[in-house]
C-alpha cells in the first residue's frame, strides 16, 4: 500500500472502525496484521531439503519485488548455504511463465535432483511440463512446494509441501476483527504457524 492509502486507513482507526490487513500487509506496526509465517515455511522446505540429502536444487520464486518472495527466499537460501547445496533460482510471475521455463529445462541434462515451487500458481506451471514430459517423480526428481494444502493432492504421486493455510488465516483474522470490535487495542501482528505435510514427491 502506498502512503496516501495509508493515510486513509489511519483516518479509519482513528475514527474507532478497525483495520485489519491479511495475507499481504504493510511495513510497519501502526496496523494489526495477520500473515503467512513465510521465513518460517521457506526455513522447513530447505531444512526437509537437508534431510533427504538433496544437493542441486532448482527453485521457482514469484515477483522479486514483492516482500513474501524476498522473504522465502532469503529464508531458503540462508538454510540451504550450510548444506553446500547448488541452489539454481528462476523467477516466475505465472503458471505459464513456470510451465515454459521447466519445459526448457527439461531438455537440457543433466536435470535438478529436485524441484521447489514457492506457490501453488508456480507448482501447477510446474507440474504441467513435467506431466508432458518423461520425467518421473520421484523417480528422476523430487518436488517440494508450499502451498495451501488444495493443489498437492491434485497430482499423482501427491506433491510433499508446506501448508500455509489460507482458511486458518481468515479465521485468525476474524477472531482479531472480534477483539478489535469488542475492545480497541495496540495493534498487533499475528502469524500463522506453517507445516510439513508428507506425500509421496520426495
Amino acid at each position: 500500500s502506498d502512503s496516501q492509502s495509508e493515510k486513509s486507513y489511519t483516518r479509519l482507526q482513528e475514527n474507532g472502525i478497525p483495520v485489519i490487513f491479511f495475507d499481504t500487509v504493510p511495513e510497519g506496526k501502526q496496523f494489526d496484521t495477520v500473515c503467512m509465517a513465510d521465513d518460517e515455511a521457506a526455513t522447513i522446505a530447505a531444512n526437509t531439503i537437508v534431510k533427504y540429502n538433496k544437493k542441486k536444487i532448482l527453485a521457482l520464486f514469484g515477483n522479486p519485488d514483492l516482500s513474501i518472495t524476498r522473504k522465502r527466499k532469503d529464508a531458503f537460501l540462508r538454510t540451504l548455504e550450510k548444506n553446500d547445496s547448488i541452489v539454481d533460482i528462476h523467477h516466475c510471475n505465472s503458471s505459464a511463465e513456470a510451465q515454459k521455463l521447466i519445459t526448457g529445462l527439461i531438455k537440457k541434462k543433466p536435470f535438478h535432483e529436485l524441484l521447489f515451487c514457492m506457490s501453488d500458481e508456480l507448482l501447477i506451471g510446474a507440474m504441467k511440463a513435467i506431466n508432458h514430459s518423461n520425467i518421473r517423480v520421484p523417480q528422476d526428481i523430487s518436488i517440494l512446494a508450499i502451498s495451501n494444502g488444495f493443489i498437492p493432492g491434485l497430482f499423482k504421486p501427491e506433491i510433499t509441501y508446506i501448508e500455509t493455510s489460507g482458511y486458518g488465516l481468515g479465521k485468525l483474522a476474524i477472531k482479531r476483527l472480534l477483539e478489535l470490535l469488542d475492545d480497541q487495542t495496540e495493534p498487533r501482528s499475528i502469524i500463522q504457524p506453517s507445516r510439513l505435510v508428507p506425500g509421496a514427491s520426495l
